[in-house]
């Protein structure tokens, strides 16, 4: 089975019940897929973070959109917030629900945890602690409008945590923009387009399109609501359809993914 690729948030858990290609977890908690293992809680060596220039996100401002325009500074907000992410798949459908603790420091670099992480199969939950307890990494956001995310243990979610916050942080343009301004970022084999659909002196709305050209090739589109000054989102609807081979047969499936901040 081909291991999973970062944009198809649940497709490889579906796949795995689908084939029944399906090992033990070494800790205990939920069917690991054979390859590419999600759930995986013990790798066989710790992963060593690498930055090739193909994998170095690139940013381009394409439109610098209508007067008047103004220049953002990358900002992630110091203090602490708590956000909530749901990602419901279909078919199945698989409904993922995810709470994260977050928290910056003066000098921009930030830190999550995963506090909670239940997934429904139709009426049947499951909630693993072990994974929650244990998912956690820390953010370095760099004056490009670029970042880096870092897990800083082994724990591993479906959908991806760190695709997750990928979406949920908002990459800046360096050059002043207004309404109507887009803007692309690459990173792999994907590319994510901005466009600014308002601005006020507070928050920005945009919307967003992303495309992956991988082996389970996937397009996505939404809005994001994000303060002027905290790139991580307030709120995000996200959709995202893709289309890959299950043996002979060809499946589309589609995920849709909201963010919302937590009281």
């Amino acid at each position: 089975m081909t291991a999973c690729r970062h944009t198809t948030w649940m497709l490889c858990s579906v796949l795995a019940a689908c084939s029944g290609d399906k090992t033990p977890s070494p800790s205990g908690g939920p069917p690991a897929l054979a390859s590419g293992d999600p759930w995986a809680t013990t790798p066989s060596a710790p992963a060593t973070p690498t930055e090739s220039p193909r994998d170095k996100p690139s940013l381009v401002l394409d439109d610098a959109g209508r007067e008047p325009r103004r220049r953002l500074p990358f900002v992630l907000h110091r203090g602490k917030r708590d956000i909530a992410f749901t990602s419901v798949t279909t078919p199945g459908p698989l409904r993922a629900e995810l709470a994260v603790g977050w928290e910056c420091a003066a000098d921009g670099d930030c830190h999550y945890v995963l506090t909670s992480f239940d997934v429904y199969t139709g009426s049947h939950k499951q909630s693993f602690e072990q994974l929650a307890t244990g998912t956690r990494g820390d953010v370095s956001s760099k004056p490009d409008g670029t970042l880096l995310i870092q897990p800083t243990t082994f724990m591993h979610t479906t959908p991806s945590l760190v695709e997750l916050l990928k979406l949920a942080i908002v990459p800046l343009p360096r050059a002043p923009f207004g309404v109507g301004a887009e803007w692309h970022i690459t990173d792999n084999d994907s590319r994510r387009t901005y466009t600014v659909a308002a601005i006020t002196p507070t928050k920005l709305s945009l919307r967003f399109a992303a495309s992956y050209d991988g082996p389970q090739p996937s397009k996505s589109s939404g809005t994001l609501e994000v303060n002027t000054d905290d790139l991580l989102a307030r709120s995000f609807e996200i959709t995202q359809v893709t289309h890959l081979s299950a043996g002979s047969a060809q499946i589309e499936m589609t995920s849709n993914v909201t963010l919302k901040s937590l009281p």
